[in-house]
């Protein structure tokens, strides 16, 4: 928890510009300054800042970097801006907008967020900043679920869990590789921290009755979405549809894009039933109740090289020919380590799969420090290339897209 000094502490005074009817000027005690902007009824930003100074933009890790946030600025004309009023009620302004009403507490500054006649958001503590980190700590509502963060890789359902939005470039299970300083809750509202900044999200693991929000710098911006509806479909769809009406609409993804998608890195990684890296339990087509088996993996970073009596992993169950000087004689290529193999998985049990990337970054010579070179992944025109993209039919670049091939020619 931040020190008490770096809190707000009571509210001085909350102020409607004269100006412009859509912004709400907070004065805290502390010496703090905030800034209450809304865009439209159920979208609105919240800013606070010892120094009393808000940028449009989040300011980029580094200074080369253009990319922003926000599409637009919030003076753009897209947004409706609508005319905000404030009312003092029972030791809280109320600022109201709509069917949206913020109250903050005039004694302590916490934040209260009602839409429609509903709490959705609640302020457990008060806004804490210092140098090199802005704390917000949330109450967590019963039955409230929580989604959100980017690539956070193995789950998607956030309650109980803690995220880390840094990008740690990691691919495997429980890592980060395109995080997302965005999440929203079943209760009604998302949340868009307004920074590039490294943070974490605690949604109920440290404590189950809190949600804590941090990033690492000295100041708080963040955009909130509201939702009403009744059905938790309905309450994502309009948070999100609100989400990119800030942020611009996302990439419209290809056909293929719309289902599970199969990635690994066959010509890298190797197995063993004895010891590894990191075990799995295999259970197949058993049960989920049944007790399985376990595997070890190793390797799952560049630069590993295989070790004497390993299964390596291949593209159709078969030690390479070329560029074998690191591949050790004792090493084998069993069929149900290869990338067939599991495709055919897909196949047999008829289950919908939209591609699969045998070597995830494109074929583009991921080879641990020439290790070994897999038959075929030379797809840039050497003679190997016909045998991989025949098989898995996603490297052969065609006018109008990428060459898909059908079950019998994958069974063949």
């Amino acid at each position: 928890m931040c020190k008490r000094d770096f809190q707000p502490g009571g509210v001085k005074a909350v102020k409607v510009d004269e100006q412009k009817r859509n912004i709400v000027h907070l004065d805290f005690q502390n010496g703090f300054e905030g800034r209450i902007t809304f865009l439209e009824e159920n979208i609105f930003r919240y800013d606070a800042n010892p120094a009393g100074e808000f940028e449009a933009y989040a300011k980029p890790i580094n200074e080369k970097h253009k990319a922003r946030i926000q599409q637009r600025p919030d003076e753009s004309n897209v947004y409706t801006k609508p005319k905000v009023q404030v009312l003092k009620k029972e030791g809280m302004s109320v600022i109201l907008c709509g069917d949206t009403s913020v109250l903050i507490e005039q004694a302590g500054a916490k934040l209260q967020i009602r839409f429609a006649n509903r709490l959705v958001m609640e302020e457990a503590e008060p806004l804490a900043l210092e140098k090199d980190a802005a704390v917000q700590t949330l109450v967590r509502r019963k039955g409230e679920d929580f989604y959100g963060g980017g690539t956070q890789n193995g789950r998607f359902l956030h309650t109980g869990r803690k995220l880390q939005i840094v990008n740690e470039s990691s691919w495997m299970d429980g890592g980060v590789a395109s995080p997302n300083p965005f999440y929203f809750t079943t209760a009604g509202y998302g949340a868009l921290r307004n920074t590039f900044a490294e943070g974490a999200y605690d949604f109920g693991a440290e404590n189950a009755g809190n949600v804590v929000t941090t990033h690492k710098e000295g100041r708080f911006s963040v955009y909130y979405f509201l939702s009403a509806a009744e059905d938790r479909r309905s309450v994502v769809q309009e948070i999100l549809r609100a989400y990119y009406h800030v942020t611009g609409n996302p990439m419209l993804l290809p056909a293929y894009g719309f289902y599970e998608g199969h990635l690994n890195c066959y010509n890298r990684d190797a197995w063993s039933e004895e010891s590894g890296d990191k075990a799995w339990i295999v259970k197949g087509s058993a049960s989920h109740t049944s007790k399985g088996s376990t595997r070890y993996e190793s390797g799952m970073a560049t630069g590993y090289r295989l070790t004497e009596g390993l299964h390596s992993e291949s593209l159709n169950g078969e030690r390479p020919k070329t560029a074998i000087e690191n591949y050790p004689e004792t090493v084998d290529a069993p069929y149900e380590y290869s990338a067939r193999a599991v495709l055919l998985e897909y196949l047999r049990y008829d289950m919908p799969l939209g591609y699969f990337l045998a070597e995830r970054v494109l074929c583009t010579g991921r080879r641990r420090g020439r290790r070994r070179q897999q038959p075929g992944t030379d797809c840039r025109g050497g003679r190997q290339r016909g045998k991989f993209c025949k098989v898995y039919g996603i490297c052969q670049q065609q006018r109008g897209g990428v060459r898909t091939l059908d079950r019998e020619q994958l069974i063949s």
